[in-house]
């Protein structure tokens, strides 16, 4: 079985986490009772707590004209505090319940669509919503914050050319230089590079999770 998790629930304090893992436990002793193996889903955007609950991290800039509050999908502060936070518990859990297999991941970006639609007056850039704000999927334009500049012209060997803070900007500029597509990989290649990290301190917790 594989089910969305408490999307209206806090965990940024050790206290809503409790909470959180309680109701949570109540699920896996369930599953565990009636033999169904579940993989319960995390948000990513889902709710406002998914990001509500992360003390800081790397907004994502993009072509909208307003920046919201998805993240950067390679911020490792939004992946540490968000999602891994509370699958460190699942994690946890699985040990004692082992008909947790796994954390899984929902893209689907309700919040954040919301907050667009409540920010942006173009129904121009209204459309472009739901392609930019999940984590896969859709446009590859995710981001060009100054982390993911940075690093990139940094592999390249490219001298900072010192561009606006702009999605726009940034992005047409990459693609007058022929660099997007080399974006896009470089930026594949970072987010790897979290998610096996993220991997990595699951699987420390339970080699079988």
């Amino acid at each position: 079985l594989m089910a969305a998790w408490a999307w209206g629930m806090p965990f940024k304090t050790d206290e809503e986490l409790a909470k959180w893992r309680a109701r949570l436990e109540e699920l896996c002793a369930a599953s565990q009772a009636a033999g169904i193996r579940i993989i319960p889903y995390l948000g990513w955007g889902c709710g406002r707590y998914d990001c509500d609950s992360v003390p800081a991290y790397t907004r994502a800039l993009t072509r909208l004209s307003v920046r919201g509050p998805q993240p950067c999908p390679a911020s490792r502060e939004y992946w540490e505090g968000s999602f891994l936070r509370r699958a460190m518990v699942m994690a946890e859990l699985s040990k004692t319940y082992p008909v947790i297999v796994g954390a899984g991941l929902d893209p689907e970006s309700y919040y954040f669509s919301s907050w667009y639609k409540n920010h942006l007056k173009s129904e121009e850039e209204r459309g472009k919503i739901w392609s930019i704000v999940m984590p896969i999927g859709g446009s590859p334009e995710k981001c060009i914050c100054d982390e993911c500049l940075q690093s990139f012209l940094k592999a390249k060997g490219i001298a900072d050319p010192h561009l606006a803070e702009d999605g726009n900007v940034r992005f047409d500029w990459l693609a007058k230089q022929g660099l997007r597509d080399e974006l896009f990989v470089h930026q594949q290649a970072r987010l790897e590079g979290v998610l096996t990290s993220v991997r990595k301190r699951l699987q420390a917790v339970n080699p079988d999770f």
